[in-house]
């Protein structure tokens, strides 16, 4: 069959009347792994056949079917063990292709992502599929020793449309996004992390992966304290810093982060109420503006103590020693 190509040593007891034909214990080989399958062909005048197989497989292997038959590159690597039910349904003489459904378990799987040092960890839910759509509910994983739980659905697999839901005892994300020609389209993606939230929307251009082209617009706001929970190599430095209060931000971003001069950006920040250093303000505020390397800060307020402060400023990042003007 043009599906699996070959299906050896086929075994079992086949019961038939007058009007269908039916197992429900085969036994038989698909790509050397050991199946189980029961089928039934139904109304010889009309004629449909019902498959369904079963068997275990270890998701390296997989890994390499989805490559070989399907053409489809996980950026990765996959260890662990799969269970796998496979509904096969047509009519006879063959009309078109097979229509498919099943479901895959996954079982104490590890993901090594090529972009990511840290593995993904104990992998384990159902993946319920057709040939249009992919869909998973309460799949746990672990990522840098943190239980992490995710729902979504996939559809339209060439040009594909996601929805995700990722939920940890701190993180909340939820993500709406289409692809297509290797752009990333983002029509929502919310977030909450402790006591600060997010909300995201634009596209990414990942054509070229080293070089990912930006155009993103959202708000903030910002729990100061909150950063000093994230783990990060700079965790000391944020600790002696000892930010305090809460920041709103809203901004737009176009270019490619990793040459950040390069980027253009608009954001306006505001605080009622800031620490940094163990130095209060009150009624901070922010306009910040970039284009083509020069950063232009038309205004900056903040009420100091007794006192007020504004100050204005530019500075060409261009320049191997940037130089800059503060009033």
């Amino acid at each position: 069959l043009e599906f699996v190509d070959r299906i050896e040593n086929i075994n079992g007891q086949v019961s038939f009347t007058k009007s269908n034909i039916s197992s429900d214990n085969l036994s038989a080989n698909i790509w050397g792994i050991p199946i189980t399958a029961k089928f039934n062909l139904t109304s010889f005048n009309n004629p449909l056949l019902n498959i369904n197989i079963i068997f275990s497989l270890n998701m390296s292997f997989l890994q390499e079917i989805l490559k070989e038959k399907f053409k489809f590159t996980f950026p990765g690597q996959i260890e662990g063990q799969g269970k796998l039910s496979l509904g096969l349904e047509t009519q006879i003489p063959l009309r078109g292709p097979f229509q498919i459904k099943g479901y895959l378990d996954i079982l104490d799987t590890v993901v090594k992502l090529e972009k990511f040092t840290s593995p993904v960890e104990n992998i384990n839910g159902r993946l319920e599929f057709t040939q249009e759509q992919l869909k998973w509910q309460d799949i746990n994983f672990k990522y840098l020793g943190i239980p992490y739980k995710t729902g979504g659905l996939l559809t339209d697999f060439k040009t594909p449309k996601v929805q995700l839901v990722l939920t940890s005892q701190d993180v909340v994300l939820e993500t709406n996004f289409a692809i297509y020609n290797k752009v990333v389209n983002f029509s929502q993606f919310t977030g909450k992390y402790l006591n600060s939230d997010f909300s995201l929307a634009g596209e990414v251009d990942t054509k070229d992966p080293s070089n990912l082209a930006m155009d993103i617009r959202g708000d903030s706001d910002i729990n100061l304290e909150d950063l000093k929970k994230i783990p990060a190599n700079f965790k000391n430095k944020l600790e002696q810093i000892n930010p305090q209060g809460r920041v709103r931000m809203q901004f737009n971003l176009n270019g490619n982060l990793s040459d950040f001069k390069s980027c253009a950006i608009k954001a306006k920040l505001s605080s009622p109420s800031l620490s940094v250093y163990g130095l209060k303000s009150h009624d901070f505020l922010m306009n910040y503006n970039q284009s083509e390397g020069i950063i232009d800060i038309p205004l900056m307020h903040s009420s100091l103590y007794d006192g007020t402060i504004e100050i204005g400023a530019k500075m060409n990042l261009n320049s191997a020693n940037p130089p800059y003007f503060i009033n």
